[in-house]
């Protein structure tokens, strides 16, 4: 899992500084070449990276899913700039981090608008979530869709796309569908504590026995000197602890339980994605689109005692991230680069649309790793996340591959370090190992730089 290119830190400025030439549009059109691929991003809620059957995972099964990694590129590494809807959507349609498009996300341009101007088709069918809700999803000229549509369930959602992908055009289309699923996982675990709610989006029947159910996962107990601020969501907030964290009474047969209800919302809308690959092959247009899939964040699945979101454990910030177009991608690859996935959807869909972006980004295209061989090693130094945990209390994550540390703003043991190589479930933290000094200063280092470079408010005074 190490990264194989290590960084300086004159690396990491000269990465900061990279940036693109003024935005030119394609010499020809779709119509005669058909060199610009129609383009779908299907984004799913809360779906965590390992919890799909071509991750190897034995406990649910997802062929629509798997078709993508079969004729794609499956990132391992994948990371969300903010594991939570809102802030995180925000993010991957301006290509921004959460801090930087916090207070006026209307102030950035947009993933839609980029490809109308390219000579794409735009659509948009499924959850929106991008605040505040109404002003951001009618403002046609901010957002750039030709068609939007936010209403209804899953299965409307995938309805809504498919009529989008059958009809007539002679330019290409670029299209996202936005599923919620498994985010439901949140409404079964308030219904299994005994709260009223409604599973909306699909039934998946009653539990089996817990001993029919998933095994916890290794790291089901929380690590040692855990920040104190991780444990205080679960106990002090009074919404979190009521609704979005039902869990305190759970015993480890609920949690099998929560495990088996995850893996099936999870095959819900991994059905939803197969009606959308059938119609594409039924149109003919298959091998005419490059497909991405990916997740707004993850979920804790047990791990740590966790369920939801917004803590910054690899279960909440890592998801899937697939880049398929059949017949050109690579097939059947799964890298380990480092990848934002919010930061680098914008530039891949330009890259592959042959737009060349005027403004400089921290997102890099991913286009050379999927397209060639030689390339698939490559990734970022560094990836980063934010949250806010409750409160004021937020957090940063910055991960370089092997290590990946973790700060909060308050409480006691606010650091967390991790060797990620030779403990993958985050149980033993190296932050206050005299060992891993210098290993802790260094990633210090490489994230504070980040945030003086891109005016994110965030100290680690109170850790120096």
């Amino acid at each position: 899992m190490d990264n194989p290119n290590p960084h300086s830190r004159r690396d990491f400025l000269k990465y900061l500084g990279a940036a693109g030439a003024a935005l030119t549009l394609p010499n020809t059109t779709w119509s005669e070449t058909k060199k610009m691929p129609n383009i779908l991003f299907i984004i799913t809620d809360q779906h965590t990276a390992d919890v799909m059957s071509c991750a190897g995972n034995t406990d649910v099964s997802t062929p629509a899913i798997d078709s993508l990694a079969e004729h794609g590129v499956r990132f391992t590494r994948a990371y969300v700039t903010h594991p939570l809807c809102i802030p995180s959507r925000a993010s991957f349609m301006t290509g921004k981090m959460p801090s930087q498009c916090r207070d006026n996300v209307q102030e950035h341009s947009t993933l839609g608008t980029h490809m109308k101007r390219a000579g794409y088709d735009t659509g948009y069918f499924g959850k929106w979530h991008i605040q505040p809700t109404r002003e951001t999803r009618n403002n046609d000229e901010w957002h750039g869709f030709d068609t939007i549509d936010t209403r209804g369930l899953d299965p409307v959602k995938t309805e809504n796309s498919i009529a989008f992908i059958k009809q007539e055009r002679d330019q290409p289309f670029f299209m996202i569908s936005s599923f919620m699923n498994p985010h439901d996982i949140c409404e079964w675990a308030r219904i299994h504590s005994g709260r009223e709610d409604e599973m909306e989006n699909g039934d998946i029947g009653p539990a089996p026995a817990p001993s029919q159910c998933p095994t916890l996962p290794t790291n089901f107990n929380p690590p040692d000197n855990e920040p104190e601020m991780v444990r205080k969501r679960l106990v002090n907030n009074e919404r979190a602890r009521t609704f979005a964290h039902p869990t305190g009474d759970w015993k480890e047969d609920d949690w099998r339980q929560y495990r088996w209800a995850y893996c099936r919302l999870v095959e819900l809308v991994d059905r939803e994605v197969g009606k959308l690959l059938n119609a594409l092959k039924e149109t003919g247009q298959l091998e005419d689109t490059l497909i991405i899939y990916s997740s707004d964040h993850g979920d804790g699945n047990g791990a740590h005692g966790w369920n939801q979101k917004v803590v910054l454990y690899e279960e909440a910030v890592r998801v899937p991230f697939i880049v398929s177009w059949k017949g050109h991608t690579q097939a059947g690859i799964s890298s380990d680069a480092l990848v934002s996935m919010n930061l680098d959807l914008l530039p891949t869909c330009c890259d592959f649309a042959d737009i060349k972006l005027e403004e400089a980004l921290q997102g890099r295209s991913v286009h050379d790793q999927v397209m060639d061989n030689s390339q698939s090693a490559q990734g970022h130094p560094f990836v980063v996340s934010e949250t806010k945990l409750f409160g004021d209390v937020m957090g940063r994550m910055l991960t370089s591959g092997r290590y990946k540390y973790i700060v909060y703003s308050q409480g006691e043991n606010p650091e967390q370090l991790f060797d990620l190589q030779n403990d993958p479930g985050e149980m033993t933290s190296l932050a206050y190992d005299p060992k891993h000094r210098n290993e802790l200063m260094r990633h210090r280092t490489m994230l504070s730089d980040w945030t003086n470079s891109i005016g994110d408010p965030f100290s680690l005074d109170h850790v120096n």
